[in-house]
């Protein structure tokens, strides 16, 4: 892994919540040299909290203080860092923070590969139909539709930053996902598929249309955060893990 594309991958990321919490969500977000804190308000924990960039733990006590502005907003959040960090994890288990999965952060340069499966239609939702893909997403993440609502309501929705995707097979709905252009990188977000039509591509074939259209709109390159068991169904898609991130979270 290049270090290099590992800093740029975790700037995107970090520039792209910022987004998230400012413009629509009514959150706020600060980058400084220690650390990015974020919160956007919506009832997702990795969209709350304090990432630490590799190398950037310093002093205990200021990380401390960044989660305790965090806590004190009344939303769940985490404590984000490079995998192996020992400091930032004894910061965590301090506060009484619980290991979930990490988070391999992943980076596509270029045009992504792969066979398309059939029958599935990829196409971009109009800012009306937001609403479909938050829906979808709430189907395929198991959480309630409430949950995922800011994410799709106008005022966020009709930023042109932001666009909805619906992959359909016959006519209906089986998969949904999201691309954020910022800065002239695109971040994909939020790929949802409902228990019923997993394990039929149809996740890598609406990742791949969400790449190739935020590309064709001026990105330079793609990256997304995945899970440890969707990494390999995105390396075959072209992306490249460039770090893994420890992900503890407080309710």
């Amino acid at each position: 892994m290049s270090a290099v594309r590992a800093a740029e991958t975790a700037e995107a990321l970090f520039t792209a919540t910022a987004w998230l919490a400012e413009h629509g969500l009514g959150g706020w977000a600060e980058r400084d040299a220690g650390a990015f804190v974020a919160v956007t308000r919506l009832a997702v924990p990795t969209l709350n909290g304090v990432w630490l960039p590799d190398g950037a733990v310093g002093d205990a006590a200021a990380i401390g203080a960044r989660l305790d502005r965090v806590a004190a907003e009344g939303v769940a959040h985490c404590l984000e860092f490079p995998a192996g960090d020992l400091t930032a994890r004894r910061i965590a288990e301090a506060r009484g923070m619980v290991r979930e999965d990490d988070i391999p952060l992943m980076r596509l340069d270029g045009e992504p590969v792969g066979a398309r499966p059939d029958g599935v239609d990829v196409r971009r939702l109009s800012p009306d139909e937001a609403p479909l893909h938050g829906r979808i997403a709430a189907i395929g993440f198991g959480v309630p539709e409430a949950v995922l609502a800011p994410f799709v309501a106008p005022g966020i929705a009709n930023r042109e930053e932001i666009r909805y995707y619906v992959g359909e097979v016959g006519g209906e709905p089986v998969v949904t996902g999201m691309g954020l252009l910022v800065d002239g990188r695109l971040g994909v977000w939020d790929i949802g598929t409902p228990p019923e039509h997993r394990r039929h591509g149809y996740g890598s074939a609406i990742t791949a249309a969400i790449a190739r259209d935020g590309i064709g709109a001026g990105a330079q390159w793609c990256w997304l955060q995945s899970s440890v068991a969707g990494a390999p169904v995105y390396a075959s898609l072209g992306f490249e893990t460039v770090a893994t991130w420890e992900c503890w979270i407080a309710e």
